[in-house]
């Protein structure tokens, strides 16, 4: 019998890059997101009003997020939520 392996993400909150905010005006902070069952990476740019959105892999969607009073939450598209292994806050300059 094969076993599943359970679906887990790391998340990492990142704020701040004083050269992004110099060469654009805006203070940047991004959601990124590691998934080892897909082997991939993604960075969502955050700063604006966008506190969701889809995770895709080759087109085809995989995981929304939702950030909602600094919690970031994943979600399988079935609606299930994914657990985070490890939550990282990082600020940069």
């Amino acid at each position: 019998m094969a076993e599943h392996s359970k679906d887990t993400v790391d998340v990492e909150l990142r704020q701040g890059g004083m050269l992004e905010f110099q060469r654009t005006g805006k203070y940047p902070e991004y959601l990124i997101v590691k998934s080892k069952k897909w082997g991939r990476r993604w960075k969502k740019d955050i700063s604006g009003d966008q506190k969701g959105g889809v995770l895709h892999v080759k087109r085809k969607p995989m995981y929304t997020y939702r950030i909602t009073d600094g919690e970031v939450s994943i979600f399988d598209m079935d609606g299930n939520a994914v657990e985070i292994d490890t939550y990282s806050i990082m600020m940069v300059d």
